[in-house]
């Protein structure tokens, strides 16, 4: 059991660090960040849920722990647990930006070398469609945005799109 509680703040305090450092790269840059193909603020997000999850699983651990050693004031440990994993679940259920949950989606060259990501957002006059290309591990720069899906052509080192040349991302050569 002692295991388990350490795990769980080691997790808890994992994921608070891991919020803070996806956060803080959110808003030191203006490129696009995707974290396993999600936008950073849902990852940021999921961090930040996790930090009450794993604080409220130590605590039920250390509640069950004071049960089986038969110690008084039992029911503080359980309210603490109560409050810890009933703000993650509320947290949960308040987060209404759909915005967060929007991922993205690939599109590849027809040989497979090169690829270019979008966002759909819906917007009130319609949907929009916001183009980027990879530039770091996480990172991707915004290229353009379209009513529709655009239309790629493709060639080696560049893509056109409506008569723009853009430059392919030097992380698609394989």
């Amino acid at each position: 059991m002692k295991k388990f509680k350490v795990t769980a703040l080691v997790l808890a305090l994992l994921s608070g660090i891991a919020c803070f450092i996806v956060g803080f790269a959110d808003s030191s840059t203006k490129d696009l960040i995707l974290i396993l193909g999600f936008r950073e603020a849902f990852v940021e997000w999921v961090l930040f849920l996790l930090v009450p999850f794993f604080l409220g699983a130590a605590s039920f651990a250390l509640f069950i722990e004071k049960i089986k050693n038969g110690e008084k004031h039992k029911g503080l440990w359980l309210f603490g647990t109560f409050v810890l994993v009933g703000s993650a679940v509320l947290m949960f259920c308040m987060s209404k930006n759909d915005e967060i949950y929007v991922g993205s989606r690939e599109v590849k060259s027809p040989e497979g070398r090169h690829s270019v990501i979008y966002i759909t957002k819906d917007t009130r006059s319609g949907k929009t469609y916001n183009y980027y290309r990879r530039v770091g591990t996480f990172t991707y720069e915004y290229l353009f945005a379209s009513d529709e899906p655009a239309e790629i052509e493709w060639g080696d080192q560049f893509f056109n799109v409506d008569g723009k040349q853009y430059p392919c991302s030097p992380y698609d050569d394989k």
